[in-house]
């Protein structure tokens, strides 16, 4: 009997935990998906002052070039929300109704407290846009991070930066749609870019302490500007640390026939509150007990479905414990993904910060890109451990896809799925949770199921960095592979053409 149970023990030690299945249901469309993103809240030259860098000094145009490819092509995103301040350093003439141009400063560049309009363009709009398709939506919105010292209670206080003095003065607001429309004729005259949102405040219940009240002036007097200058540019509401934040504020404004007109987005970040999401190792044991880290949309959801607007996780970032990897930083955010779009429903997922200075560690961002200094210049820059698991969703999850809804019984594996009608392909993304390998068939329910086609395969996993492994092919819409454990793979099905009738 003992040779018996050893084979046993041999068997169980080499083969699957179990078969799984992913069902993906191409008669049951989800949301239209909007992009990838992040919050390029300083810009790259705010690390020209890093003292772990050594104060390296403005980074150099080739340097500059290859960390906007890895962001744009090697990561696939298509959106960046940027944070400009002190374009206006002193109000332009004191009448919000006539826009004096020598008041404005758009070159500006400098350190975190004075970013203006035009590094973050000459980045990501020109010099990023060699590595974008043509084909696909770019995204570049502000967001008000502080505001100008003229548009505060009390402009000449010390405190007016970050203290109490930094409260946005209600009598102000046409000074501030002034101030937005500045920046957004500014950037279509020089860029030829027409900006399609803004922001008023970042998290503005963190910092800016403004109402629902001041919050609706705000959307009507910058829509009206907006709209009165003949431009496409919508308000997103209300990049809070939280849905719950300012969910009575999006409401309240979505609640007015006018503001509707103006407001284009809804949007939020996942920092505090029930969902614990600011630390990686509660979401890791949520994971592990196989609970979903977000079962439903946000509150405001119903009434932006019922308006026609968009849901934007607009900022996210890990805050990471001691002692963890960006192994467990990857794999908690891929986890999170996957419950954000199938049971939050959003149309757009914006990581924070794309790039900053290698710790070792996962640090306070969330940042898919290392840079590397050495003796105070440059080095190199790469997709980290981190970025690794984010491109597996990034990169092949286009904009303008739609989601199909995954079904999978397994609570430790997790798919998503979406289908592309520009180029005909249908992407499915699955994390395998088990420590163990599992074994899984994709079968595809509808309009796809009785044709077969090849399927690429990129993996990653505690032994695989980004491996594209030999294709698959698939039979009757379905294909079996092995998932090693704690890994991610992204399928992209590219089969017959007959097979696409309907996508």
């Amino acid at each position: 009997m003992r040779w018996l149970a050893i084979l046993l023990l041999a068997v169980l030690v080499v083969s699957p935990v179990w078969a799984v299945e992913v069902t993906v249901r191409t008669d049951q469309p989800g949301q239209k998906w909007e992009g990838w993103g992040t919050s390029d809240l300083f810009s790259l030259d705010a690390l020209q002052v890093e003292p772990e860098a050594n104060n390296p000094g403005l980074i150099p145009v080739e340097a500059r070039k290859q960390i906007l490819k890895l962001y744009y092509r090697d990561l696939g995103m298509t959106r960046v929300r940027m944070c400009p301040m002190g374009y206006e350093p002193e109000n332009d003439n004191n009448d919000p109704r006539v826009l004096n141009p020598a008041g404005f400063v758009w070159e500006g560049r400098g350190t975190r407290p004075v970013n203006s309009i035009n590094p973050f363009c000459e980045d990501h709009l020109v010099m990023g846009g060699k590595f974008r398709s043509r084909k696909e939506p770019f995204t570049l919105y502000p967001a008000t991070h502080q505001w100008e010292k003229f548009l505060t209670i009390k402009p000449d206080s010390p405190t007016w930066f970050w203290g109490p003095d930094a409260r946005f003065n209600t009598a102000m607001v046409d000074e501030y749609a002034e101030h937005a429309l500045a920046a957004v004729l500014h950037v279509k005259d020089v860029y030829r870019y027409e900006i399609p949102y803004w922001s008023p405040f970042n998290e503005p219940s963190n910092t800016a302490k403004i109402g629902k009240e001041t919050t609706l002036a705000l959307v009507l007097a910058c829509g009206r500007r907006f709209a009165e200058n003949k431009l496409n540019t919508r308000l997103a509401i209300c990049d809070d640390v939280t849905p719950e934040a300012s969910a009575e504020t999006v409401e309240y404004v979505l609640a007015n026939e006018e503001a509707r007109k103006y407001v284009g987005a809804v949007s939020y970040h996942r920092y505090c509150g029930d969902f614990v999401l600011e630390r990686v190792k509660p979401m890791l044991a949520k994971v592990g007990e196989g609970k979903l880290l977000v079962s439903e949309p946000v509150s405001f959801y119903k009434s932006a479905v019922k308006y026609g607007k968009s849901v934007w996780l607009s900022e996210q970032c890990s805050y990471g414990d001691q002692g963890i990897t960006y192994l467990d930083a990857g794999r908690a955010r891929a986890n999170h993904i996957c419950d954000e779009i199938n049971y939050g429903e959003v149309n757009v997922f914006d990581f924070m910060l794309p790039y900053f200075i290698e710790r070792g560690r996962p640090g306070n961002e969330e940042t898919p890109i290392f840079l590397r200094f050495k003796d105070g210049k440059f080095a190199s820059a790469e997709i980290n451990p981190f970025g690794s698991w984010i491109s597996h969703f990034t990169r092949y999850i286009r904009p303008g896809s739609v989601q199909l809804k995954a079904e999978v019984p397994d609570p430790l594996v997790k798919a998503v799925a979406f289908k592309h009608k520009r180029d005909k392909t249908l992407t499915v993304v699955v994390v395998n949770n088990h420590a163990e390998p599992v074994d899984v068939t994709i079968a595809v329910e509808g309009k796809l199921s009785s044709v077969g086609g090849e399927v690429r395969r990129i993996r990653t996993s505690p032994t695989e960095t980004r491996e594209k492994l030999s294709h698959l092919r698939a039979v009757a819409g379905a294909v079996t592979d092995s998932l090693p454990g704690l890994s991610v793979t992204t399928y992209v099905a590219t089969p017959k053409a007959e097979g696409f009738v309907g996508l």
